[in-house]
């Protein structure tokens, strides 16, 4: 297997981390296989409160690293031009872009 960029502008962990590292998943160009990863993001994409889905998306992303199919070289740095009239704009890690 060779070397290549994995990269994408998804935010929601729902778009972006079993596409890439489920079992079987057309763009898990890693081969990455673990069953316990699959059941949870399988349990995340049923969940409909935010937090508890959020919770256990965080669980399958630590499960993936712990696993180390990837190595993490960089992460994007994003920048949002917002106007002076624009009041109480929050944003967080999530909003992608």
């Amino acid at each position: 297997m060779g070397i290549f960029r994995l990269g994408c502008g998804l935010s929601r962990p729902d778009d972006w981390l079993p596409a890439l590292f489920g079992t079987g998943a057309g763009n898990n160009h890693t081969l990455y296989s673990n069953p316990a990863f699959d059941a949870l993001a399988a349990t995340a994409l049923k969940e409909q409160d935010n937090t508890k889905r959020l919770a256990d998306w965080d669980q399958a992303q630590k499960m993936v690293m712990d696993d180390a199919p990837i190595v993490t070289i960089f992460y994007r740095e994003r920048f949002n031009l917002v106007k002076t009239t624009v009041k109480g704009l929050k944003t967080t890690g999530m909003d992608g872009g």
